[in-house]
């Protein structure tokens, strides 16, 4: 798990840049609209890594995509909540709200496309 922990880290960066874009570019443009898009952008963005990194992690069976993905769903919820409530002094219900995709947040398609980004990187790439 060492090998996908790295990885991960790889999102960390893309996330802030999508946080970065959402507001300098997204939002000016897009009002509303550009905390979906953002949602969206992410998501692509991290298929996008997982697809370059994957074959870091070597071929393996199916099962290990899919317990890297339940992984990253857990390294990405405790880093959430951990910068959240620790760093930024958020609310707990305030980093639950993310969830609600009637606001227009769509971390959790975030979410699952963090969880299923390595069984489907390792599928395009033909490792399983």
């Amino acid at each position: 798990m060492i090998r996908a922990s790295a990885l991960w880290l790889c999102f960390i960066p893309l996330a802030i840049l999508n946080g970065w874009a959402r507001e300098a570019i997204f939002a000016p443009v897009l009002a509303d609209a550009a905390l979906p898009a953002s949602g969206f952008t992410l998501c692509l963005l991290i298929i996008g890594a997982s697809i370059c990194g994957i074959r870091f992690l070597g071929r393996k069976k199916l099962n290990y995509y899919l317990i890297t993905g339940i992984y990253w769903i857990f390294l990405t919820i405790v880093f959430e909540f951990g910068m959240g409530l620790v760093l930024m002094k958020s609310s707990f219900y305030e980093l639950l709200s993310a969830y609600d995709i009637r606001t227009g947040n769509l971390w959790l398609l975030v979410i699952i496309v963090m969880g299923l980004a390595p069984l489907i990187s390792a599928k395009i790439k033909g490792l399983i």
